[in-house]
């Protein structure tokens, strides 16, 4: 009984045995895939330990973390990147210790409102100051920084740097108010025009009546002068809209500063100096050295304003390439060869306010009949039809320097556009054609009218394309010759004149317009029309393009 009692014991024992090896192996197995989990747990904890290094390393944007006093006891490389200063420079400071004296308020309310009030600010602008003092523009996210018990402890936040961005968008703001000015002024310019045409026939007629020893003959001769003075005035103003297009040519640029030296020389204080740092030649520019030499003219009258007490004009000419980086922060530049001029002087500056302001038309700082305003806006206008771009930096009491970008010339791709010249012939100025004036401006129809009645004319007067088109089929075989004006409402001159055609091909019709007639559509109208005539424009030049189309008698 006891061996039995013994061997049942010893089989109870090895099943027990048997069971708790089972039980090990399992236990050994699952040891074995928590510890591959950890394993791989690690790696993956490792991996994104890594990953976020490499974040906060490469982040083109400032990542930041602050202590619950407002120290930075975190910062990534991006801000030695932005603002110049190392990590060690920073850790342990705060952000007053890096923005304007004035901005020390707005920082600390800012970081109370995230760790006392648990606010999350999103895109707050402000500006920090780089290790070199430049100011530097960012965009501010921050939220507040919790343990694992959910208290605050501080302040986490992204930085990121916008001054290239807000330039740009600057820039933007800015080529669209020019835009929209000089549509604006380019209307203004127009009805001046139509102003001005009819107080210079005007003045034409009464003349015609009297001689030089006539009461009032020299009053008139001083309107009919004044009338063409406010002509130069519009050409300014489509000028700077662009309506007025150049007449370009290859032109050496540094031979164009050289002779507004010599100008400058003979009209500027002698306690002024110029120096000229120009390039070796070949300078060459497709340019109409006219409105070339009223650049240059303008900036220098400016520079010689801002010397009173005399000082240093400096020009300087050189080339260089403009790459893809420069010109997507600034606008309406395309990668390529540039001559630069750089036109500095030495006076008294500007400030911001009126750096904003300088290219728009009548604005000036200077005194009551001292300038006109026009001078910057007319530059603008001369260096955006070129395909140029200009800059300005100054500061007050540290002068002005301007930097005028023009397109070197391609000499395969020269465009010299034609210039048309109104001939005019030592014939008679009297006629008896029958002549339809087609123009919006009452002004203008009613001295047009009377100056070619004045001189053996009949007259139809219409004041729109429809009247005039609808008067045209009636008596197309009676009307010698149409003037045209090409700027109306409505129909529109441009369109009359290819419904008048269709009507008669061989209708001899002379264009009129506030705005000069562009190359472009000279080009297209061309051989269909019998010439053209800018307003304002005097009666002889009427009375001699009227003569000159319908012939000799």
């Amino acid at each position: 009984m006891q061996r039995v009692k013994y061997l049942l014991s010893l089989a109870e024992s090895r099943r027990c045995l048997e069971k708790t090896k089972k039980e090990l192996t399992h236990v050994k197995t699952q040891l074995n895939k928590a510890l591959r989990e950890k394993q791989k747990a690690e790696e993956t904890i490792g991996d994104l330990s890594q990953q976020l290094r490499s974040f906060h390393a490469n982040s083109p944007d400032i990542i930041f973390t602050l202590g619950y006093d407002g120290e930075f006891i975190f910062v990534n490389p991006a801000w030695e990147r932005l603002l110049g200063y190392t990590t060690d420079e920073v850790i342990g400071r705060y952000f007053v210790d890096f923005c304007q004296e004035e901005d020390h308020p707005k920082y600390r309310r800012m970081f109370k409102q995230v760790r006392d009030e648990k606010k999350i600010l999103r895109d707050v602008r402000g500006i920090l100051l780089h290790k070199d003092g430049s100011p530097r523009l960012l965009n501010f996210n921050g939220a507040p920084n919790m343990d694992k018990d959910g208290k605050i402890i501080g302040m986490v936040g992204f930085l990121k740097d916008i001054t290239e961005q807000d330039k740009l968008q600057a820039q933007l703001l800015h080529a669209q108010k020019m835009e929209a000015i000089g549509v604006l002024a380019g209307g203004v310019a127009h009805d001046f025009n139509n102003l001005l045409q009819a107080i210079s026939g005007y003045a034409d007629l009464l003349l015609l009546d009297l001689d030089e020893k006539s009461g009032g003959f020299s009053e008139l001769q001083e309107i009919r002068q004044t009338a063409r003075r406010g002509a130069e005035l519009t050409k300014h103003l489509l000028t700077f809209s662009r309506k007025l297009e150049s007449k370009l040519r290859p032109i050496s640029l540094n031979h164009e500063i050289q002779r507004v030296r010599n100008l400058l020389e003979r009209t500027i204080p002698k306690m002024i100096r110029i120096e000229l740092k120009l390039m070796p030649e070949p300078t060459i520019i497709n340019a109409d050295p006219v409105q070339i030499e009223q650049v240059l003219m303008n900036l220098g009258v400016n520079a010689r304003d801002a010397m009173p007490e005399g000082g240093l004009l400096s020009i300087k000419t050189e080339r260089m390439v403009l790459d893809s980086q420069f010109c997507k922060t600034h606008l309406h530049l395309t990668p390529g060869e540039y001559f630069c001029i750089t036109f500095s002087d030495t006076g008294m500056g500007m400030d911001s306010h009126i750096l904003e302001h300088i290219y728009e038309p009548f604005f000036t700082t200077k005194k009551a009949r001292k300038g006109t305003g026009l001078g910057l806006s007319i530059v603008y206008g001369i260096v955006k039809n070129h395909g140029g771009y200009i800059l300005c930096e100054s500061k007050p009491a540290k002068g002005t320097t301007f930097k005028i970008y023009f397109p070197v010339l391609d000499q395969g791709a020269v465009s010299v556009l034609p210039v048309t010249v109104l001939r005019e012939k030592d014939a008679s100025l009297m006629g008896t054609e029958t002549i339809m004036l087609v123009d919006d401006d009452i002004k203008v129809r009613q001295v047009g009218e009377k100056i070619l009645k004045k001189f053996g004319y009949k007259m139809i007067t219409v004041s729109s394309g429809e009247a005039a088109l609808k008067g045209f089929r009636r008596k197309y075989q009676q009307i010698d010759l149409v003037l045209l004006d090409v700027n109306m409402p409505g129909m529109g001159g441009k369109r009359c004149l290819e419904e008048m055609l269709k009507i008669k091909p061989d209708a001899k019709i002379i264009i009129t317009t506030g705005y000069p007639v562009s190359d472009q559509y000279k080009r297209e109208i061309a051989g269909r029309i019998a010439g053209y005539i800018n307003k304002p424009y005097v009666s002889e030049t009427l009375l001699r393009k009227t003569r000159e189309v319908l012939g000799r008698r």
